[in-house]
């Protein structure tokens, strides 16, 4: 499955997608990268058992350790536009990070 953003940021589309192990085990996973399969991504969740985004313990880079304050929900089509959890994360030396739906885990509390 692949889920894909309303709108663009930055001019790039921004893709949640589910790749199988085609590529070896250590590719098989949920990706965030503004193409399926491309080689731009920006994380990573190892779920290989799960059938929707992952809501958290998303590796932030991809190649980084789990960022505990990246986590994404389901909104349902055209509320994203209402939500102000789209907001933007920082990665030292990444650029913007956008998720599918994103969320901070602190806007929830």
């Amino acid at each position: 499955p692949a889920y894909k953003k309303d709108s663009q940021v930055n001019g790039l589309d921004v893709m949640t997608y589910f790749w199988d192990e085609r590529d070896g085990a250590a590719f098989c996973g949920w990706w965030f990268g503004p193409k399926v399969g491309g080689d731009q991504v920006w994380a990573y969740h190892p779920g290989k058992d799960i059938m929707t985004p992952p809501k958290s313990g998303w590796k932030v880079p991809y190649d980084g350790p789990v960022d505990a304050s990246f986590a994404i929900s389901k909104v349902a089509p055209g509320a994203a536009q209402q939500q102000e959890a789209w907001g933007q994360q920082q990665q030292q030396g990444y650029g913007q990070q956008q998720g599918y739906q994103q969320q901070q885990q602190q806007q929830q509390q």
